[in-house]
């Protein structure tokens, strides 16, 4: 069970770095992927909010309904055809309920990192990466927003 949180937060850590470039090579073929929804208010929130409903619960949230339950549903088959399926489907869904059709190119391959990680490691590692990626953005956001508004020292 360590190891597979150990995994997942490493994995979580690297979606984040590795996040720009993605964006970036979509840009070299001429789409633009546009900000998740919400993405102004959210910049607006107070810090306890970022980081306990975006940083914590909304990861729980999402991999419990959006991966645990029909990733699992579909592992009592036994089939590995039918799981990697459901793992398509629910990462192209969990990329489009972010915004629009283009965050299935973003998201949607952080959902199938994160799929992976589940039927491979276990849902405490894809949960542990999920829950990293968010925290680690929300922290960014604070920071750059701290930052942002802070007095110059000249």
């Amino acid at each position: 069970m360590i190891n597979a949180v150990f995994i997942g937060v490493v994995v979580g850590i690297l979606m984040l770095i590795l996040s720009d470039p993605l964006k970036w090579l979509w840009g070299i073929v001429g789409i633009k992927i546009p900000e998740i929804d919400g993405m102004n208010s959210l910049r607006q929130a107070s810090p306890a909010f970022l980081l306990t409903r975006v940083g914590i619960i909304d990861p729980i949230l999402e991999e419990i309904i959006g991966r645990f339950i029909p990733l699992y549903l579909a592992a009592l088959s036994g089939n590995n055809y039918i799981i990697w399926s459901i793992a398509i489907f629910c990462s192209i869904a969990f990329g489009f309920l972010h915004g629009s059709w283009k965050h299935i190119l973003s998201l949607g391959v952080v959902g199938m990192v994160l799929s992976w990680l589940f039927i491979n490691f276990g849902f405490a590692s894809c949960l542990a990466a999920h829950i990293t990626n968010n925290f680690l953005c929300s922290c960014y956001f604070l920071l750059k927003r701290n930052v942002q508004y802070s007095p110059r020292l000249s």
